[in-house]
């Protein structure tokens, strides 16, 4: 990769940073931790059907897997303790 790939590839990560940031502001949605995944909390997703066994190691998919449960749970479709 030349220093001109490096810097175009570099501006376009940044790009689509920013525009996620803006499409999450704009839906007045905040991210305020990072939350650490065990090997233990995946198995458990998979094995509540909210994860593919096939994404075990696909990070996108996992962090997927976990907003959406957070959205259940807020939206009251799950109770604390249950088999959500």
């Amino acid at each position: 990769m030349t220093v001109m790939q490096s810097e175009t590839v570099e501006a376009s990560n940044g790009a689509e940073r920013m525009r996620r940031y803006r499409e999450r502001k704009r839906q007045g949605v905040i991210c305020i931790a990072r939350v650490p995944i065990y090997a233990l909390d995946v198995e458990t997703l998979v094995a509540r059907n909210r994860l593919k066994p096939e994404d075990e190691s696909n990070t996108a998919k996992i962090a997927e897997a976990v907003e959406a449960l957070v959205d259940d749970f807020t939206e009251g479709k799950l109770v604390p303790g249950g088999d959500g």
